[in-house]
């Protein structure tokens, strides 16, 4: 089903809006998401292929920390171009929601903050990055 909306989505999303269902849906999707409205089609299929796989082989493990990795480069992208960003309307109504929430709560410089912090952590996560730490240098003594 994700699978289905996922194609359905991408074509009211990608294509241009016309006709009496495409151009509602259309306006509505530019309303909540704005710019970030590709998103949606992305995250159904996404769903939906999680779904399948989880079906076909209910043993397989799923990546837990990148999923959650995934989940905050999608908040810090929604939440960040809308703050970012000079339109205001950036990420329509559900950017404008997250943000204005974050700011009447934090203050604006704290926002911003902690946007890049959820970006660096989902970064960390997704891509699996690990940090190392510097290897001192021995002395002729300790040796």
């Amino acid at each position: 089903m994700a699978l289905l909306l996922a194609a359905f989505f991408a074509v009211i999303v990608f294509l241009p809006p016309e006709g009496r269902i495409a151009a509602p849906l259309h306006g509505l999707l530019d309303v909540l998401l704005g710019r970030a409205a590709f998103l949606l089609p992305l995250l159904l299929a996404f769903v939906g292929v999680v779904v399948i796989v989880r079906r076909l082989q209910p043993t397989a493990v799923l990546p837990a920390p990148r999923l959650v990795g995934i989940a905050c480069l999608t908040l810090a992208v929604v939440g960040g171009e809308h703050l970012l960003a000079s339109d205001p309307d950036g990420t329509g109504l559900l950017g404008k929601w997250l943000t204005t929430w974050l700011v009447d709560l934090v203050g604006r410089q704290l926002t911003i903050v902690l946007m890049v912090g959820l970006l660096a952590i989902g970064t960390l996560l997704v891509f699996d990055l690990k940090m190392r730490r510097p290897i001192a240098k021995q002395t002729d003594a300790a040796r």
